[in-house]
């Protein structure tokens, strides 16, 4: 959804544009949340000191000045993101480069058609999306890239020689660990080391998807391809150009779409659902998997010719019990996340973080965390606001020991199965299908499994 502000000193102009911007558009891709409009560069600063904004509509002879003013106060203005055309009718080839020198996304001369302005706010509002998007993963990996993977030198020396390159990298790792925190530490490391502008870092959920939404996601599709596609849409392989592609838990694809995705490494082409034209694929494939794609291959539900063409280049990343100095830190970034400068964890809380075996990773760390920074009424994080699998007393009915995740001798196995899942359930803030994603089981399993205990 985005929001649009109409800055125009023509009455009619400005009450016209208004008018079609508001009337919903079954052929556009463009959705709205809401017009505004401004007659001079006075209402168009009040506005946008009131307002966030998607997409400005601006006119360049103003009143008040010379819209260009505004467009560089835009461009000066630290964290400004809205897309800016240019919309007017005393159009010249200066004004046209001064405006785009300024940050203009988009230059028309009025009168112009509807749908060449329909089509302009169109790529403006993606290039608006996009621009957003590489704002929030610059902002994750400052957070995070110096506590993800063994904190080694050959670790970190690995990772750089695998960034520096296009090859494809299979990344795997347990449910939570970090698989994807991995890939975003190599787009960025990539991004560093290259001596041209790199694109964005997409993520596609091979898990939550059906193979037909996964291939039209993926390629893309042409009008007409199937019922609904009013309109073409480029696929995240286009939209990745010269950035990462990142395909998290691949080995649920399907056999045929493994098919399509090794075509794709191996040609780096590829067609739009229902299209005729061969299109350049740009960008580079990341993969992620918690599965056994070796064990996969040997009952069938994997190719292997997929397997060996991804595990060019691999990296494992260990699971949160088998890097107990990441805990501490870790767990910081995440109270901080949660509670500003507010919370601070007790030492005792500290080492029952260590003590406790990490069956849901970091994920698991962190929903800790969160839930820890809603119950705490001091300043402090102590044990005493942990769950209790992970606090000073584990008593849920099976007599189980501190921080082991064991039961006592004789707790026959399907009681610590309960405890297990319980455990989790609890650190998941009771929300099921993160449980299942923890446990590396299928909802319905679980279901099945709470039934049953």
């Amino acid at each position: 959804m985005s929001r649009i502000l109409v800055v125009e000193d023509d009455v009619d102009v400005r009450e016209m544009l208004c008018a079609e911007l508001r009337e919903p558009d079954s052929e556009s891709r463009v959705r709205h949340a809401g017009v505004d409009a401004a007659s001079c560069l006075r209402e168009a600063r009040a506005c946008l000191e009131a307002q966030d904004y998607t997409v400005i509509l601006l006119d360049l002879r103003l009143p008040d000045g010379d819209g260009v003013e505004l467009l560089a106060e835009l461009n000066l203005s630290k964290g400004a993101a809205a897309e800016v055309i240019v919309l007017t009718a005393n159009a010249t080839i200066a004004t046209a480069v001064a405006a785009l020198k300024q940050g203009a996304c988009d230059f028309l001369e009025k009168p112009c058609r509807l749908e060449q302005l329909r089509s302009s706010l169109a790529r403006a509002q993606e290039a608006y999306r996009l621009k957003r998007e590489n704002q929030s993963l610059r902002g994750l990996l400052s957070e995070s890239r110096d506590f993800v993977g063994p904190q080694n030198a050959g670790y970190l020396a690995g990772l750089d020689r695998i960034a520096a390159n296009e090859l494809p990298v299979l990344v795997t790792g347990p449910t939570g660990a970090g698989t994807e925190v991995v890939a975003r530490q190599l787009h960025h490391r990539y991004t560093q080391a290259s001596d041209r502008d790199v694109g964005p870092f997409l993520v596609v959920d091979c898990a939550a998807l059906s193979s037909s939404l996964i291939e039209s996601e993926l390629f893309g599709y042409e009008r007409g391809a199937f019922t609904g596609a009013t309109h073409a849409k480029s696929g995240l392989v286009e939209m990745a150009s010269r950035g990462t592609l990142f395909l998290d838990e691949i080995g649920e694809l399907d056999l045929s779409l493994q098919a399509k995705l090794l075509r794709l490494l191996e040609s780096r082409e590829f067609r739009r659902v229902g299209g005729r034209e061969m299109l350049r694929c740009d960008a580079r494939i990341v993969a992620a998997t918690h599965r056994d794609l070796a064990a996969e291959v040997e009952s069938g539900g994997f190719r292997e010719d997929l397997f060996y063409r991804l595990k060019v280049l691999t990296i494992e990343v260990p699971s949160l019990a088998a890097r107990p100095e990441e805990i501490e830190p870790l767990a910081t970034i995440f109270l901080r996340r949660a509670a500003g400068d507010r919370l601070s964890l007790t030492a005792e809380a500290i080492d029952a973080f260590k003590s406790y075996a990490w069956p849901g990773n970091i994920r698991e760390l962190r929903n800790v965390i969160e839930r820890a920074a809603v119950l705490s009424e001091g300043p402090e994080v102590g044990v005493e606001d942990l769950p209790a699998e992970i606090g000073p007393s584990t008593d849920i009915g099976l007599g189980a020991t501190r921080g082991t995740g064991m039961g006592e001798i004789g707790t026959t196995l399907a009681d610590l199965e309960r405890q297990h899942i319980l455990a989790v359930l609890e650190a998941c803030g009771g929300n099921k299908t993160k449980t299942a994603a923890t446990l590396g089981i299928s909802a319905s399993t679980l279901y099945e499994k709470l039934k049953r205990y």
